[in-house]
């Protein structure tokens, strides 16, 4: 099996102010990479759904926001081609329980991208 790990694709910082704007990323310590224990999370929904689908392949997208506390207030599909909702809620899951440091501007945005597919062996 081939997983491709997210990379963060944006980060929009929202001043609590309440005005936003979009910087590239990473640029800032709350350009969150994904510890190795938590990709193995995010592998291990992508294996679940293999059980079922052996030939399972697609890509799973999450917007996540991230509060002014450094939890995660909202983790949501943002165009996921993968055919399999479960594998989907899993992944959303992972990012849900993660906890970020504060942002120093209010809340932030990313967006995490993961291609996923079988490996040629299992083919």
């Amino acid at each position: 099996m081939r997983c491709a790990l997210g990379l963060l694709l944006f980060v929009a910082c929202t001043p609590e102010s309440g005005s936003s704007s979009v910087a590239p990323a990473p640029q800032r310590e709350h350009a969150a990479v994904l510890d190795i224990g938590r990709y193995a999370q995010v592998r291990t929904c992508y294996e679940r759904g293999m059980a079922h689908a052996p030939q399972l392949r697609g890509r799973v997208v999450v917007r996540l926001v991230i509060a002014a506390d450094g939890t995660v207030a909202k983790a949501e599909d943002a165009g996921s081609t993968l055919p399999d909702a479960n594998v989907i809620a899993c992944v959303l899951d992972v990012f849900r329980a993660l906890v970020f440091a504060k942002p120093a501007d209010g809340t932030l945005t990313a967006v995490y991208p993961f291609q996923f597919e079988p490996d040629e062996v299992d083919r």
